[in-house]
């Protein structure tokens, strides 16, 4: 496979990661993507070359996950991958602060996160006008596509935005996202963040080009289904984008095949007769996702916790699948080849515990033991005696 070079906007004297990045992508990220994300800081000016698959056997996961992790910091507009043939031979690690540099001026009405920026400080009110008005063109510029050219075309569409308050504004003076806000608030039962709730909501309308009824219909989904966090259904959104979901009949569709495999893991556990509740969720699309396992080996490993225990248990299932996963298993034949090496390791370490006596300790003491006296017997006068009753 190819080899991937590493660079950086910043500089690569040391390895450090951004006040920024821990604010805003750690609390999210998982413990694949954030391995990946500090050792391709680590890799930045390094001599030794990276892969996918040195990556992979690095952290001991699937080639897979290198990529789903990858993608995920390229979405969220962390990283930039150039791409040649469909595989990563380049990854820029992105300068965050010239990213967010919009929210701080967008807060702009409090002096202090104007001031924290020197490129806009300045004593002249009118400066910080223009400031502000330069913000606003720069972001415009952003959102038309000026400065995602060095994106793969997967990063510029679904890279999650960050609209200042202004942008906000703008959008909610639209009669369709109005309507939808005031839908989506009638939905959660609640009033939206007037900041965070509405970024999420306007990243699917803006970004992931969902219709409003698409839209409308994701949040009653997610809310059927117990969850009313705007971060939910903006990751249930992504998920569906990446799926190639842009209509009501496609998303109906997704779910229904989603609603079968959900009852196929249930009913495996003898749990057919009950709805799915959130956790039995999280667990099936970490086995699905994360994982990356077929329904198969899901069900394989469903029923041998119920062989193993007789209780349906989705954290024993999750262990099996665990140890499947370290071992890089992705088809029923490798479990069986695993599961014959398992039984000859078994059977070599009960060999190993059980001590079978040598020749030597039968041998028979050249001295007698003297603690008894002993009889002596004349044969010949046994076997006269013996004749002689015999013919009696």
């Amino acid at each position: 496979m190819d080899k991937i070079a590493i660079r950086s906007q910043a500089n690569a004297g040391t390895t450090c990661i951004s006040n920024l990045f821990i604010d805003r992508f750690i609390k999210d990220a998982n413990e694949i993507q954030l391995k990946v994300y500090i050792y391709l800081l680590r890799s930045i000016g390094g001599t030794e070359d990276i892969s996918v698959s040195g990556l992979a056997d690095f952290f001991n996961y699937s080639e897979r996950d290198i990529e789903r992790s990858l993608a995920y910091w390229e979405r969220l507009k962390v990283i930039s991958a150039e791409r040649s043939e469909g595989q990563i031979v380049a990854v820029c690690m992105n300068d965050l602060s010239s990213r967010f540099r919009n929210e701080f001026v967008d807060k702009g009405s409090n002096a202090s996160h104007i001031e924290e920026s020197h490129e806009y400080a300045s004593d002249d009110p009118a400066a910080g006008v223009q400031a502000i008005e330069s913000s606003k063109d720069e972001y415009d510029n952003m959102v038309s596509g000026s400065e995602t050219e060095s994106l793969s075309p997967a990063a510029s569409q679904d890279s999650i935005s960050f609209y200042p308050q202004y942008k906000l504004d703008e959008f909610r003076e639209r009669q369709d996202v109005s309507d939808l806000v005031f839908t989506t608030e009638a939905y959660l039962g609640r009033p939206l963040n007037s900041f965070a709730d509405t970024n999420s909501l306007l990243y699917m309308y803006d970004e992931l080009h969902f219709p409003v009824d698409l839209i409308e219909y994701l949040i009653e989904y997610c809310v059927n289904n117990g969850n009313r966090s705007m971060k939910y259904i903006e990751k249930t959104a992504v998920n569906w984008a990446e799926e190639g979901i842009n209509t009501i009949e496609k998303a109906k569709t997704l779910v229904g095949k989603n609603g079968r495999e959900y009852h196929e893991v249930l009913k495996a556990f003898g749990l057919g007769g009950r709805k799915p509740v959130q956790s039995d969720i999280d667990f099936i699309r970490k086995w699905k996702d994360e994982y990356g396992f077929s329904m198969d080996l899901i069900l394989e490993a469903v029923n041998r916790t119920m062989k193993t225990i007789s209780t349906p248990s989705f954290k024993y299932a999750d262990s099996i699948l665990k140890k499947w996963k370290a071992r890089n298993i992705s088809t029923k034949e490798e479990i069986e080849k695993l599961d014959l090496e398992f039984e000859q390791n078994q059977i070599a370490r009960h060999d190993k515990t059980i001590e079978y006596p040598s020749s030597k300790q039968f041998k028979r003491p050249s001295h007698p033991p003297r603690n008894f006296q002993e009889r002596t017997y004349d044969f010949a006068e046994l076997e006269r005696k013996l004749v002689k009753n015999g013919s009696t």
